[in-house]
């Protein structure tokens, strides 16, 4: 965690205007750790913030990107999440079975009904949390921008962020979009 606020502090000691953190770089529920999303605030006085996290509401848990901007935030839920890993897509008694047996009492996450976009310096970008940026239901028309974010360590070794990488290449290059990835394990650029 420290080594994020360095590289925020960083990026602001440099004068960009965006800093944007892999997902799960918080690895905590970061409406459970105030403390933790008050220093990012006061930070987002300086530099606008996008951070992987997680979030939770109503007891509903939830894959998010927090976007930080001038003291206030905005969480941004993913819409498309990953099959047995972020959910299970069997019926509702396998479902349960699964997560009280094998994921020893997890429950999965939870949707938002549509994307959310982050308008930073007048330009509107569309969040992206790893396997969404994958897809192409998140290119519309009105998505030129996006910021991916990824957490590809647990798949080393393996050619995951190289086929991840791969597909937003294809996705950009279909919908005329510009994706910036921000991933730790390897696949983190400008793809367009």
């Amino acid at each position: 965690m420290d080594e994020n606020f360095r590289q925020i502090d960083l990026a602001i000691n440099q004068g960009y205007d965006l800093v944007v953190l892999p997902e799960s770089a918080f690895a905590l529920y970061m409406n459970h750790y105030p403390m933790i999303e008050k220093e990012l605030l006061k930070r987002s006085q300086s530099i606008a913030i996008v951070t992987g996290t997680l979030h939770e509401e109503n007891s509903l848990h939830y894959n998010v990107s927090y976007f930080f901007n001038k003291g206030e935030s905005t969480v941004a839920k993913k819409t498309i999440l990953v099959p047995f890993g972020e959910y299970i897509p069997l019926p509702e008694i396998l479902k349960d079975w699964v997560n009280r047996h094998v994921f020893e009492g997890g429950s999965n996450f939870v949707t938002a009904d549509k994307p959310t976009d982050f308008v930073i310096k007048g330009v509107k970008f569309r969040n992206a949390i790893c396997y969404e940026a994958t897809r192409e239901e998140l290119y519309t028309p009105d998505a030129k921008y996006l910021i991916a974010i990824s957490n590809n360590g647990w798949f080393k070794p393996s050619i995951e962020p190289t086929l991840q990488n791969l597909l937003i290449r294809f996705y950009a290059r279909k919908n005329g979009s510009m994706v910036f990835h921000a991933a730790n394990g390897g696949g983190s650029g400008v793809v367009y």
